[in-house]
């Protein structure tokens, strides 16, 4: 439909709404504020709840079959009763008991007792040592069967037992002649002390000799006190060696701990669901706010610049039941109400087709079917409709079954539809209309397509925008835009960029559509541009307040 020549009213109205779109824009920036909220992340919770749901019952699922196919390992334990040097501490002899216990010769010594194939390193990760008294010593070992398990404790008390009964005895064979060497030393000094006694003795009587003997027999009685404690030491070492071996020995043979095997997969199950929990609703409330994509009313129409006259829930574009049409979507849901509101903003032209363009942002499948409904319902009154699907594919042209580029008849009514499909490397298709911006070159469309126009009482035309190309040439096309968005899929660069695309084209967006709104949303659809321009035609002295005056006088 070629656009009516612009009164000076328009004009005037046209600059009050740049102005104030203008205005707008600088005065709210490019992001609407608000995006990140209690509500914004209430509202993702509730509508990715499935999510959360399949997270759990995941995590629940995994911890499951971690149970059935590494199932806990059975243990068992076993006490050794040890007898240590009760000259020495025994809180310190335990810990070095311990320690001893846990050493790889210890280690060593029952992986080949066991016959088992594995290295030192690996099996003594398989087992604990503690020291719940100064005398007692607890070995509990793992093992894949409750036998294994008494095994490998029973190996291990028996390991730990002879390498310290080796090292007591190594301890015995290596202090023995050190004892047996200091007693020499000791008694070869009290041999040269008697000879000195016995030469001080034979001296005159003076009280220097006096003094020298009696140092001599102090230094005597000394070395007497020295070699006592060592022949003491000597006899004392060996029965203390023997005690501490022979005083150890097994306190209890090794038994199974009962495995409390409900209460192992009760909280295996409990740490899989909070895993699975806590997985899903990390990733749903960090993609709540690291998303830029806008869901309310409100935020989008600030964006796209044009109010929301129509809000609908989700749309089916697609059954699971084959044997239904592939349109059946259109008479189920909110599509009726989408095609109805589609088909009010359509504007009869003097002796013009009534033209209308569908612009979708991120459902190009929703508005093919409701484009497609559109055009039937037309053919239905009558009327002969030109469909022209200038979007990447052609999903409205192949769901009235027309495939490639041209000018085709489709429906059930061939005189009535007619679809047209712009080749694919034409990025930039001409319409009939005349060029509403002197920016598009003055193109003529093809004749096929200027002779459907001729007769067409209906111009409907889906296309998507690419900022690369701009808008221009859906101007040849129609007057009217309809833009249709979906909650939560697209940016608020992307709705900006789209309304000013129109914009800068000569086409008037005259409504906007969303589709699966939150049923929490309690904010308008209203854009804050077009609230201005209406403030500026109804302010005082302006020629619409005068005229509502004068009508209402």
């Amino acid at each position: 439909m070629t656009p009516a020549a612009p009164t000076a009213n328009g004009h005037a109205g046209a600059r009050a709404a740049a102005s104030s779109f203008t205005a707008s824009r600088h005065r709210q920036g490019d992001v609407p504020p608000g995006l990140v909220s209690l509500r914004t992340l209430r509202g993702a919770l509730r509508r990715r709840a499935w999510l959360v749901g399949a997270a759990t019952l995941a995590g629940l699922a995994v911890s499951g079959c971690l149970f059935i196919t590494a199932p806990p390992a059975y243990q068992a334990d076993t006490s050794v009763l040890v007898t240590n040097n009760p000259d020495l501490d025994p809180a310190t002899q335990m810990q070095g008991n311990v320690a001893l216990a846990q050493t790889p010769q210890v280690a060593a010594s029952a992986v080949q007792k066991l016959g088992l194939h594995e290295s030192a390193t690996r099996f003594a990760d398989s087992y604990t040592i503690s020291a719940p008294t100064d005398r007692l010593l607890k070995i509990t070992a793992s093992a894949s069967a409750a036998s294994e398990a008494e095994r490998r404790a029973n190996a291990l008390a028996a390991a730990f037992m002879h390498y310290r009964a080796e090292l007591l005895n190594i301890g015995q064979q290596i202090e023995v002649p050190t004892l047996n060497q200091q007693i020499a030393v000791i008694s070869h000094k009290l041999a040269l002390n008697a000879q000195q006694a016995t030469a001080a003795t034979a001296l005159p009587k003076s009280a220097k000799r006096d003094t020298k003997l009696s140092g001599l027999l102090k230094g005597q009685r000394k070395l007497d006190a020295e070699i006592g404690a060592l022949k003491y030491e000597l006899a004392y070492y060996p029965l203390v060696t023997l005690s501490m071996i022979k005083g150890t020995a097994v306190l209890d043979a090794a038994a199974p701990i009962p495995p409390s095997r409900k209460h192992i997969a009760l909280m295996t199950g409990v740490a899989g669901l909070v895993a699975g929990l806590s997985a899903g609703l990390g990733v749903v409330l960090i993609d709540a706010v690291a998303s830029d994509r806008l869901r309310r009313r409100r935020d989008i129409a600030r964006s796209l610049g044009a109010p929301i006259k129509l809000t609908i829930g989700k749309v089916r574009t697609a059954s699971w039941l084959p044997a239904r049409p592939r349109l059946a979507a259109d008479r189920a849901g909110d599509m009726p109400r989408l095609v109805a509101h589609l088909r009010s903003q359509l504007r009869d032209g003097d002796g013009t087709a009534a033209a209308l363009a569908v612009v979708p942002v991120g459902n190009a499948s929703v508005v093919s079917q409701a484009m497609v409904g559109l055009a039937t319902a037309c053919a239905r009154e009558g009327r002969r409709v030109l469909l022209a699907d200038l979007t990447d594919g052609a999903r409205t042209a192949r769901l009235l079954r027309v495939s490639g580029p041209g000018v085709h008849s489709a429906g059930a009514d061939r005189e009535r539809i007619v679809v047209a499909v712009p080749d694919r490397s034409d990025r930039l298709p001409v319409g009939p209309i005349c060029p509403a911006s002197q920016q598009v070159p003055s193109l003529r469309p093809g004749e096929d397509l200027a002779a459907v126009y001729a007769s067409a009482d209906v111009l409907l035309t889906i296309a998507t925008l690419d900022p690369t190309f701009g808008a221009e040439h859906l101007a040849t096309w129609t007057a009217d835009v309809v833009v249709v968005v979906s909650a939560g899929r697209s940016a608020a660069a992307t709705l900006k960029s789209t309304g000013q695309m129109i914009r800068l084209a000569g086409m008037r967006l005259v409504s906007a559509v969303l589709v699966g709104a939150d049923t929490t949303d309690e904010s308008l659809g209203t854009s804050p541009a077009l609230s201005g321009v209406r403030r500026q035609l109804l302010a005082p002295g302006s020629r619409q307040s005068a005229s509502r005056q004068s009508a209402s006088a």
